[in-house]
């Protein structure tokens, strides 16, 4: 399954055409309900609003580790331009 991961975002505005084309989005904001994740399907996909201060939020489940190599790796990416 591929993910999107939006940071600071309230709304879900911003991921809404990657739900709706199928993806799992993860919309990251401290003003998201702490105690439940909120989760609506837009098309083919989701939206997943979740508490998170983005200084120490990481997606969970199984392949977490995979998660964080493709996002250093992007990270690497813009460094070494």
């Amino acid at each position: 399954m591929q993910i999107v991961v939006s940071l600071c975002d309230l709304t879900g505005n911003f991921v809404r055409p990657w739900a709706e084309a199928g993806f799992d989005c993860y919309c990251v904001d401290i003003q998201h309900s702490i105690r439940r994740d909120r989760i609506e399907q837009f098309g083919a996909g989701r939206i997943h609003y979740v508490w998170g201060d983005i200084r120490t939020w990481t997606p969970g489940g199984p392949d977490e580790s995979t998660y964080r190599r493709d996002m250093l790796a992007a990270g690497r990416a813009h460094l070494l331009r």
